[in-house]
C-alpha cells in the first residue's frame, strides 16, 4: 500500500516521524529508545479486513485457512452462527466461539489469532525495492519487514550488484516519535540478530540511500565514469568490470582521497593485488582512482596527468557540479601516505 492510499491523519503522522528521523540523524542525537520490544499483546482488538485464525484443541480436523472479518465486522466461521469480532479483543471472541461450537464439541478450547492485521500496519520508506504501508503479522520482525517490502534495493553496475542502501544512516521510528537504537550495520554486516528487533503497530523503517556517494575511476580504462559507492567496496571489486587500454600501468593506480579535508595521493600496485602478493585496498566515497599510462613513473608527472585527464573525461561528462570545487582544490596539496 502507498503512504499516499492511507488517511490524511496518519499519512501526517508518518510524515512527521520520518522528518523526526532526518533530524537525529542531521544532528547525531543518542537520545534512543531500547530495542528490546515485546511482541504484539493478546488484547488486540479485532477490525475488518484482518485475517484470522481459529484453532480447536484436539480436533485438527476444525482447522480453517485465514477467515477475514466482513466489512460488516462479523467473523464467519462453519457451523456456528455469525460472530460478532469488530472492536473486540482476541480472547472475548475466542470465548463466543467456544460457547456457539459446545453445541457439536464436548468442552471446545478455541484459539483465535490474527495472521494478517488491516489494523496494526508499520510503514517502510527509502531504498526498499516496494516502499510503502504493511500489515503486521504477529511476531514480525525487522528483517521480515524488509523483507515483505521487496528487500533492500540493488543496481546492477557493471554486471556486479551495489547495495544501495547506507546501513548507518538507516534508522526506525517507533510510534512515540523516538527514534529506536537499532543498528542496521550490525544487523546486515556481522550478523548481530539482537539487532532484528519486534515491529510495532506504527513503526517507520527509513533505509537511507547511499546514492550520494560517488567514485570517480578515469584513465586509460575503456568506460572512465562515476560509479556508486558501495559500503566495503575494495579496488579489486570496482575495477571487476573495468576494461584497459593497451597503455594502462596497473602497477601504479592511483587513488586520490580527501578525508576531513586532508588530501592524500596513493599509489597502488594493482597487479600485485590481483595475484593476492598484497592485501586488496578498501575504496572510500569520493576517491578518484586512476590508471595512469605505462610510460609515466614519477609523482609529479603523475599528478599533472592524473588532472588533466580528469578535466577531460568529467568536465565533458558534466559530473563536476557533484563537487562544487575546482580541479585545483580536488586534487591540489594531496599528499603520499
Amino acid at each position: 500500500m502507498s503512504l499516499f492510499q492511507i488517511d490524511n491523519k496518519q499519512r501526517i503522522r508518518w510524515i512527521t516521524l520520518l522528518i523526526m528521523g532526518i533530524i537525529c540523524n542531521s544532528f547525531g542525537a543518542t537520545d534512543f529508545v531500547s530495542i528490546s520490544r515485546m511482541k504484539l499483546p493478546e488484547t488486540t482488538i479485532i477490525a475488518p479486513g484482518d485475517l484470522v485464525e481459529v484453532s480447536v484443541y484436539e480436533h485438527p480436523e476444525m482447522a480453517h485457512a485465514p477467515i477475514p472479518v466482513a466489512p460488516d465486522g462479523k467473523l464467519y466461521y462453519p457451523l456456528i452462527e455469525p460472530v460478532m469480532a469488530q472492536d473486540r479483543p482476541l480472547p472475548e471472541v475466542a470465548r463466543e466461539i467456544e460457547l456457539k461450537l459446545s453445541r457439536f464439541v464436548m468442552n471446545p478450547k478455541v484459539t483465535v489469532s490474527i495472521s494478517n492485521s488491516n489494523t496494526y500496519k508499520f510503514v517502510i520508506l527509502g531504498k526498499a525495492n516496494a516502499p510503502g504501508v504493511y500489515p503486521i503479522k504477529p511476531g514480525m520482525r525487522l528483517l521480515e519487514a524488509v523483507g515483505i517490502a521487496g528487500g533492500f534495493t540493488e543496481l546492477d553496475q557493471g554486471g556486479s550488484s551495489l547495495q544501495l542502501v547506507n546501513y548507518e544512516r538507516s534508522y526506525m521510528v517507533g510510534e512515540n516519535g523516538r527514534r529506536l537504537n537499532v543498528n542496521f550495520k550490525k544487523l546486515i554486516k556481522e550478523g548481530d540478530m539482537s539487532q532484528n528487533v519486534m515491529i510495532m503497530p506504527g513503526d517507520l523503517i527509513y533505509l537511507a540511500s547511499n546514492l550520494a556517494k560517488q567514485v570517480f575511476v578515469f584513465g586509460e580504462v575503456t568506460n572512465p565514469r562515476t560509479l556508486y559507492y558501495s559500503e566495503g567496496l575494495t579496488l579489486i571489486q570496482l575495477m571487476a568490470d573495468r576494461a584497459y587500454t593497451n597503455k594502462a600501468n596497473l602497477k601504479r593506480v592511483t587513488i586520490f582521497r580527501t578525508r576531513d579535508d586532508k588530501k592524500t595521493m596513493q599509489v597502488v600496485d594493482f597487479e600485485r593485488i590481483m595475484t593476492r602478493e598484497i592485501p586488496d585496498v578498501c575504496i572510500e566515497p569520493e576517491d578518484l582512482v586512476f590508471v595512469p599510462p605505462e610510460d609515466v613513473w614519477l609523482f609529479s608527472d603523475l599528478f599533472e596527468l592524473a588532472k588533466r585527464s580528469f578535466v577531460s573525461t568529467y568536465i565533458t561528462q558534466k559530473s563536476l557540479d557533484f563537487y562544487q570545487l575546482s580541479i585545483q582544490d580536488m586534487l591540489g596539496g594531496a599528499t603520499t601516505p
